[in-house]
C-alpha cells in the first residue's frame, strides 16, 4: 500500500498483483482509518475471502482512538472568565505581526467596520473575542479538533504592546510571540 495526505486530504493506493486487484481510493478528511481498512472489505468482497475481521468496525474504532488523541492535544484548560474586567489600550495596539522561534508568525488583524480582532497562524486562525483584561479568545479549528486559545497581550515598560502569550498545546506553557514593530501606543482606550 502506498499513501499520502495532506490536511484535509488522503490518498491510498493499494495492489493485491497475484488477484489482479488494484483499489485505488481518495478522501476528503484527514483524520480516518479508512484509507488503511477500505483495500481489505474490498478485496474481501471482490475475491469472496472469507470474513477474519470486521473491516469497518476496525476503521471506526481506529478512527475514534486518533480523534481521542486530537481531542486531548486541543482541550485547553482556559482559567475562567473575570466579568467587567476590560482591556487598556485601542483595540488597535493589538494588531501587528507576533513572532516566535519556532512557532513562525502569527497575525493579529484589526477590522476597523466591526470594531474586532482577529488572528492567523499557518492554516489556522478565527475571530478574537475580549476574554478579560488582556486576555482574548480565539478558537482553533483544524479538519480534525476545535479548541479554545487564550491570547495574552504584555507591555513594556512604556506601556506598548510588545508580545503575546499563546498556548498552543495542552500541559504546554504559553509560548511568546514578539511583536515585530511596537509603535507608540495610540490615544488612551476611552472609558
Amino acid at each position: 500500500m502506498l499513501g499520502g495526505s495532506n490536511p484535509g486530504y488522503r490518498s491510498n493506493i493499494a495492489f493485491f498483483p497475484d488477484d489482479d486487484l488494484v483499489v485505488a481510493q481518495l478522501a476528503n478528511i484527514h483524520v480516518t482509518d479508512l484509507p488503511s481498512t477500505l483495500p481489505f472489505y474490498i478485496a474481501d468482497g471482490i475475491l469472496g475471502l472469507p470474513k477474519t475481521e470486521d473491516w469497518m468496525l476496525e476503521t471506526l474504532k481506529n478512527t475514534q482512538e486518533t480523534y481521542d488523541i486530537y481531542a486531548k492535544l486541543f482541550a485547553n484548560d482556559i482559567p475562567d472568565r473575570v466579568e467587567g474586567r476590560p482591556y487598556n489600550h485601542q483595540l488597535a495596539d493589538y494588531a501587528g505581526e507576533y513572532t516566535h522561534p519556532v512557532q513562525g508568525k502569527v497575525t493579529v488583524t484589526l477590522d476597523e467596520e466591526s470594531s474586532s480582532l482577529s488572528w492567523r497562524i499557518r492554516t489556522l486562525g478565527s475571530k478574537l473575542e475580549h476574554y478579560h483584561y488582556e486576555s482574548f479568545k480565539g478558537v482553533a479549528h483544524d479538519f480534525a479538533m476545535k479548541g479554545d486559545l487564550l491570547f495574552t497581550f504584555q507591555t513594556d515598560s512604556k506601556g506598548v504592546v510588545n508580545a503575546v502569550n499563546i498556548t498552543l498545546l495542552m500541559g504546554e506553557a504559553p509560548e511568546v510571540f514578539k511583536k515585530i514593530e511596537s509603535p507608540e501606543p495610540a490615544t488612551s482606550k476611552e472609558e
